[in-house]
Order: C-alpha cells, then sequence, then structure tokens
C-alpha cells in the first residue's frame, strides 16, 4: 500500500485543481486509514474534512504497516468514513482502496483468517448499507488486486436488496491522477440529479431493442389511449406561476390512438424509451396525422409509474415550460441574440386496456441528438458546456430572479438544436418548505444555494440585471405579468413542432 499513498499524496492537489475546473464545485477531502483488530491505537486513524493541500500533508505521516493475518478491519474502517467526520455537501463519495479482503469466510476468499466468522464486533455489509443509504453515500470501491475478488462479489450479491447505485467498483489502471479524476466524475454524474437516487428500488427486467419508425414486428398494435395535458393557465386574480405552483397545473384531455415499440429502445438513469407514433382522434385533429413521440416509463418496479408520480413530473415541466416562455420574451425585449430555451412539453399518458399498474406512462415529442446535461440540482456546472453556451446557467439564475427568489429551474439538459435548446427532464427547488412541489429532486434552499455557490454571472446575466440573492429584496411582490389572450393555449401541435427543427 505504501506505494498506493504515495501516488494519491502526490497528484491529489492537481486532482482537486481539474476536478474544480471541469465541474465548478469546491471538493473536500478526509482520509481514513484502517488496519486490523491487532493494531491497538493505529488501528483505525481518522482526519476530518479539509482541502487538497493539508490532505496531502497528512498522506505523508500514513505508513503502511500494521496487520496479522491477511484480512484486514475493513467493515471496521468504513463504519468510521460514514459516522467520523463532518459530513455536509449533497454530494458523498467514499473512494475505498484496499488490497485486502474482510475478515470472514463469506469474504476472505480463502486466505488465513482469525476471525473467520467475521467483525468480532458484529458489524455487518446489511449495517454498513443502510449507514450508507440513510446518509446518502455512495461507496465506490477501486479494485487494486484480485486479493479483493471475493470480497467484492459477496457485496455485489449483498447489496441488491439496497438497490442499484449504492455501491459501485472500478479498476484501477496505474495512473493515479486519471483514475481520481475519473472515478470522482463519473460518480458524481450518477448524483447529477440528486434526490432522484433511490437504492431501495428494485430494477424490472428489460431488454433493450433498436427500432426505427417503419413499424414492424417490433412495435405493438394500435392502442387508444387518453392524452392528458398539463399546463399553466389563466387564473383569475392569480399570476399563472403562482397558480401553478399552490393549485397544479390545468388539465386538458385528448383522445388518440398510439402504437408503441415493444422494448424499450433506450434506457436512462431513471426511466426507459420508447418510441411511439401517435393520432389524434376525435374533435381534435394534427394537420401532419401522426406524431413521432417518446413513451417514458420508470424503470423501477412499485409505485413509480403510478398517476400521481407521473403527474409530478409532467407538473415540473409544465413549470419549466412556462419558465422558459418568460425568459424568451425578455430576450427578445432586451434584442439579445440566442438560441431561444425550449422545454419539451410532457404529458400523462393512459391506456386503459393494459393491465392495473401499466396503465400510465408519460409521452413526449421525439428529439433527435445528442443529449447534454449542462448543470444539475446541487451546483455542478459542465465548465466545457458552460464556455460553449452561458445563455443556459443564465436561464436558471433569470427563474430565481423573475419569481423573486420563489423557485429555481435546474438540472438542465437536452439537445442542442438550429434555433434552439430543446430541454427535458428539470429539476426546480422552492424557497418554502410548505408543501409546494413535494419531490425529491426539490432540494429547497439548500439547492438553490448549491447553484448560486459554483455561479459565475456571464455577459447575459448583466445585460439582463440579475441580481444574486444579497441584492434581492425579499419583502417584494412578485411583480409577474398575467397570461395574454393569445398565451392561453393548451399544449398542441404548435409545442411539438418547435421541437421538431
Amino acid at each position: 500500500m505504501s506505494g498506493l499513498i504515495n501516488s494519491v499524496k502526490q497528484c491529489i492537489v492537481q486532482v482537486s485543481s481539474r476536478l474544480s475546473s471541469a465541474t465548478g464545485m469546491k471538493s473536500r477531502y478526509s482520509l481514513v486509514v484502517y488496519r486490523d483488530y491487532c493494531d491497538g491505537t493505529l488501528r483505525h486513524q481518522v482526519w476530518d474534512f479539509t482541502d487538497s493541500s493539508t490532505l496531502s500533508y497528512y498522506l505523508q505521516t500514513v505508513a503502511a504497516a500494521g496487520g496479522g493475518d491477511g484480512p484486514e478491519d475493513c467493515f471496521g474502517g468504513l463504519r468510521k468514513a460514514i459516522n467520523n467526520v463532518s459530513w455536509s455537501s449533497l454530494s458523498k463519495i467514499i473512494i475505498w482502496m484496499g488490497d485486502s479482503p474482510q475478515h470472514g469466510t463469506n469474504y476472505n476468499g480463502g486466505w488465513a483468517d482469525d476471525y473467520p466468522y467475521g467483525d468480532p464486533e458484529g458489524v455487518t455489509s446489511n449495517i454498513l448499507f443502510e449507514e450508507l443509504l440513510k446518509n446518502k453515500i455512495i461507496l465506490v470501491f477501486c479494485k487494486l488486486t484480485d486479493s479483493t475478488d471475493a470480497m467484492i462479489d459477496k457485496l455485489k450479491q449483498e447489496i441488491v436488496p439496497y438497490g442499484e447505485g449504492l455501491f459501485l467498483q472500478y479498476n484501477f489502471g496505474g495512473d493515479m491522477e486519471s483514475f481520481l479524476i475519473k472515478t470522482v466524475t463519473a460518480t458524481t454524474a450518477r448524483t447529477t440529479s440528486f434526490g432522484e437516487f433511490d437504492a431501495l428500488k428494485v430494477r424490472k427486467p428489460f431488454i433493450l431493442t433498436p427500432a426505427t419508425w417503419v413499424i414492424d414486428m417490433r412495435w405493438n398494435i394500435e392502442e387508444s389511449c387518453s392524452i392528458f395535458t398539463f399546463e399553466a393557465y389563466n387564473g383569475g386574480d392569480f399570476n399563472p406561476l403562482l397558480d401553478i405552483l399552490l393549485d397544479g397545473p390545468g388539465v386538458d384531455e385528448k383522445k388518440a390512438t398510439i402504437q408503441i415499440t415493444i422494448n424499450p429502445v433506450e434506457e436512462g438513469e431513471m426511466r426507459f424509451a420508447f418510441y411511439a407514433m401517435v393520432k389524434l382522434t376525435g374533435k381534435l385533429s394534427w394537420t401532419n396525422n401522426r406524431k413521432r413521440g417518446v413513451v417514458k416509463e420508470s424503470r423501477y418496479q412499485g409505485t413509480s409509474n403510478s398517476r400521481e408520480n407521473l403527474e409530478k413530473q409532467a407538473h415540473i415541466q409544465a413549470i419549466a415550460l412556462y419558465l422558459a416562455d418568460r425568459f424568451n420574451e425578455k430576450l427578445d425585449e432586451y434584442k439579445i441574440d440566442s438560441k431561444k430555451i425550449i422545454y419539451v412539453p410532457v404529458e400523462l399518458l393512459k391506456i386503459p386496456s393494459r393491465p392495473e399498474g401499466k396503465k400510465f406512462y408519460t409521452l413526449e415529442p421525439f428529439i433527435d441528438g445528442n443529449y447534454l446535461k449542462f448543470n444539475n440540482n446541487n451546483g455542478f456546472v459542465n465548465k466545457e458546456q458552460e464556455a460553449l453556451h452561458p445563455i443556459l446557467q443564465t436561464f436558471t439564475h433569470f427563474t430565481y430572479c423573475y419569481s423573486n427568489g420563489l423557485v429555481m429551474v435546474t438540472d438542465i439538459q437536452g439537445v442542442i438544436g438550429k434555433d434552439s435548446y430543446k430541454l427535458t427532464d428539470p429539476a426546480i427547488h422552492t424557497a418554502y418548505n410548505n408543501g409546494m412541489l413535494k419531490d425529491s429532486t426539490n432540494l429547497g434552499t439548500k439547492g438553490i444555494s448549491a447553484f448560486f455557490a459554483t455561479h459565475h454571472c456571464n455577459g447575459f446575466c448583466n445585460k439582463l440585471a440579475l441580481k444574486l440573492p444579497r441584492e434581492m429584496d425579499e419583502n417584494a411582490d412578485i411583480d409577474m405579468p398575467k397570461f395574454k389572450t393569445s398565451e392561453l393555449v393548451p399544449i398542441d401541435e404548435d409545442r411539438w413542432e418547435e421541437c421538431d427543427d
């Protein structure tokens, strides 16, 4: 381990600098060293969170010594890392580096073991996984040698009841600096919508099957359905934004037929995506008779695909869509030359003929292109894309100022089109914990603070005269225009057409 310790010591400052440059986030580091039960006061050494330079100094004092038999007190070290340092960030990662397995015949891989029955203090993997889950900490094991294979294989079996995402593994390839950067950025990407992370969920068994838009044996037969549109609408004396936040969006129902691929064509962190061909029936019709859409279904079993949960997604998207429209108006008002921001309309799909538990999905227009993430809901900023598309960070800032600090649209992601940014799956923070927008991705004031901690106002922010939180009058009324008559339209063909440029 001495060579490994020296490698980390020599590169950790550069790693921190590169991470900050790549993500815009400030990283803090703590250090926990574990040995074995026979090593007395050196069994565990704990240094609390600090900066990378101080961590490098701590590593100079660490000696790879101790231990009696082959296995080590891995579980004891992990408990110290979970419970004995001052976690405060929303994004929490333990990088576990070790070249020896945990005690116990289930883990030791046949090594001579003074404690074949496991940890003598009764620490089990279940205790560790429950504590990781409770504290929302992701554990990443960095494989150094084959001696830990049996332990990791067993832990992967034991983590199954806790779901995916809580315990990851990366293999060390020899370049410590590149390895650490890859490991941290990849793990951070898994928490880019932190709050959606729910390790207790079990994935559905699905086979991804590529498909084209030619209807063939990979598609289901045509089915009758109802499409429910969620939108901001004229709430009388209430401003539409306040109305949609407090009372929910208006609902418009359309009858249609839909044909969907049998298997999903793509998968994301939270949902499967199916191709769909949609045709309205009844009084409403489209100029182009059939539209290409995407039907999304939760990849997890349970209540994730209940009507209530899917309505939340449509509700959040409706708010983002409304605020994007107001932002585009401001760009025109200030004569700012930029691509427009368009949020894909997300609608609730009901297929009555399907069995209970499989009747509800979300439906949105098909967007062709490469998906990119520009920021997330806990302070992450894609610095490479920010340099090319700063207007998207301005949009998040704008939503906060426009609502006088009431809401903030984050988790900006989607496709860069010819004339617009076509976005989907936002997260929205609210300033008040009063039941408004109850969703796991709503981090409230912590999420708002996380954005401003990494945001640097750009030229677009300055042109729009956007204020920082300390410059705003929290007691001022939210002065936002009501809908004009021309704006009182449902998500219709025009909304779908603007997603196809």
